[in-house]
């Protein structure tokens, strides 16, 4: 019986639990909290950020029974510190008010989880997160570690939806902007032991966290070029019973004949300019080897509803994709009301990094077929969309 896939989840204490594939990332985890404090990582959905999350929480709140038989297992020292979550894929979002209240009940969660108290609900949020991270620092005596995952998606789910809706984005941006403003204050900073940020997009991170300076973006560092995502050595050693038991199925003579048909489906992904690092779309990857099919899996749970509102309103004016040259300053503060369609199309992963011709000039283009599929997919749909108006 082949390994279980962990197409339904980015829990790790789960996948660890139930003997799921895991694809080890810890290297790479183990490189960001002995050199830093403090992270910033876009990459497009269903690319592991969320689960990176999830192992950060195990791993700090000391559960090394969890990560036995993977690389840091005896390396690390696992001592526990208290961690506070915040999950902008749960956390409500629609309007200001309720952006605030969610932020405020995950406060009080997190308080309770941990056995603290910080006061009032009436107190604003921003001097209970501050009293929480005190809290739990004067309790444990060692840092606090802080985990955000999504933190765009109270601005994005709001992009091309009209102006009211586009009022709500900016409102939300300046609440998050005050609200992890707690975070860069002198007083704060010494009593956190790491801060980790995920989201899609860089623009808001600009704009948000600007006078945060320590806070280090990772996004296009060579380093991490993999990280997370799959590498084409990664698949040949998580994945060789699903691919041995795929390939059988398709008829194919040879492992390398298979990955032939996976390099073109999947394969593509560069996240530096600094390095030639291709990487593999994970959720494809796993879907394709549990159906036992190619085909175009991304599309239906990758594509973010902001870009696909957004493209409506461009449609007509939208460049050649193929090979597409842009300054590297496209991914640079810009307005919510004037975005680049060539930046927000790297962002959610329709199209990666081709070439280099210079650290300020960047050629863009698909990164494998799946994508290009998809891309058609969304462009069929909105034009259909506008006909039928």
């Amino acid at each position: 019986m082949l390994p279980i896939l962990p197409l339904d989840t980015s829990d790790f204490k789960g996948i660890r639990k139930e003997n799921k594939v895991y694809v080890d990332k810890t290297p790479w985890i183990y490189k960001l909290i002995t050199q830093g404090k403090c992270y910033f990582l876009s990459r497009p959905r269903r690319f592991g950020k969320s689960l990176t999350i999830s192992t950060l929480w195990e791993l700090f709140s000391g559960n090394k029974e969890l990560f036995k038989g993977l690389w840091i297992y005896d390396k690390w020292d696992f001592k526990p510190h208290p961690v506070i979550v915040f999950d902008f894929n749960i956390i409500p979002k629609r309007t200001p008010e309720a952006l605030i209240k969610g932020l405020q009940d995950t406060i009080f969660r997190n308080a309770k989880r941990e056995g603290v108290e910080i006061g009032k609900k009436e107190t604003e949020i921003e001097t209970l997160f501050w009293k929480l991270i005190e809290a739990l620092y004067q309790k444990y005596n060692t840092g606090v570690v802080v985990l955000i995952d999504e933190y765009d998606k109270p601005i994005l789910d709001h992009l091309g939806e009209g102006e009211e809706r586009l009022r709500i984005a900016y409102a939300n941006r300046d609440i998050l902007k005050s609200f992890f403003g707690v975070l860069k204050g002198a007083g704060v900073i010494k009593e956190l032991r790491f801060v980790f940020v995920t989201g899609i997009s860089m623009f808001t991170k600009v704009s948000m966290f600007s006078e945060w300076n320590n806070l280090t973006n990772i996004t296009f560092d060579a380093e991490f070029a993999d990280f997370p995502g799959y590498t084409e050595e990664e698949i040949l050693t998580f994945f060789k019973p699903h691919l041995e038991a795929f390939c059988k199925k398709k008829g194919y003579s040879s492992i390398e004949e298979c990955m032939e048909g996976f390099r073109f489906w999947y394969n593509g992904y560069r996240f530096s300019p600094y390095s030639n690092v291709r990487i593999y779309n994970p959720l494809s990857v796993m879907t394709a080897l549990s159906k036992g099919e190619f085909g175009n899996y991304w599309f239906e749970t990758g594509t973010p509803s902001f870009l696909v509102k957004l493209l409506k309103n461009k449609i007509h004016t939208l460049p050649e994709l193929e090979a597409l040259k842009v300054s590297s300053d496209i991914f640079k503060a810009f307005d919510f009301e004037r975005l680049p369609v060539e930046a927000m199309l790297y962002q959610a992963g329709y199209l990666t990094i081709k070439d280099v011709s210079n650290r300020k000039m960047w050629i863009l283009s698909y990164p494998n077929q799946e994508v290009r599929e998809s891309f058609c997919d969304v462009l069929l749909m909105e034009v259909s969309d506008l006909n039928l108006k």
